[in-house]
C-alpha cells in the first residue's frame, strides 16, 4: 500500500527526535505517531517550535498553533510545508 504522507527533510525529523522521550532511527518516524505519547508536552512543544522555526527560516502563523499541529510528526510536517511554500 502507497503512502500518501507529505515527504519530510531529513533535518526535520534530526529536529523532532531530538524532543522525544526516545529517539528513531534515522528514517524511522513514524508519520502518525502519538508525540505525546513520545514525551512532547507543552513545554517541549515551545523549544521544539522555536527551533524548527529557526532551522526552516518561518513563524508559525497563530491559526497553526494548535493540539492537532503538534498532535503527529506528519500534522506537524504538513504545517510547516505550508508556511514554506
Amino acid at each position: 500500500m502507497q503512502s500518501n504522507r507529505v515527504p519530510w527533510p531529513a533535518e526535520f525529523e534530526d529536529v523532532l527526535g531530538a524532543h522525544l522521550a526516545e529517539r528513531p532511527a534515522p528514517g524511522a518516524l513514524a508519520p502518525d505517531l502519538d508525540l505525546e505519547d513520545a514525551g512532547i508536552d507543552s513545554v517541549t512543544v515551545i523549544g521544539l517550535m522555536v527551533e524548527l522555526e529557526t532551522r526552516f527560516s518561518f513563524t508559525f502563523p497563530d491559526e497553526l498553533l494548535t493540539n492537532d499541529t503538534f498532535a503527529t510528526p506528519e500534522n506537524l510536517w504538513k504545517a510547516i510545508a505550508s508556511q514554506l511554500s
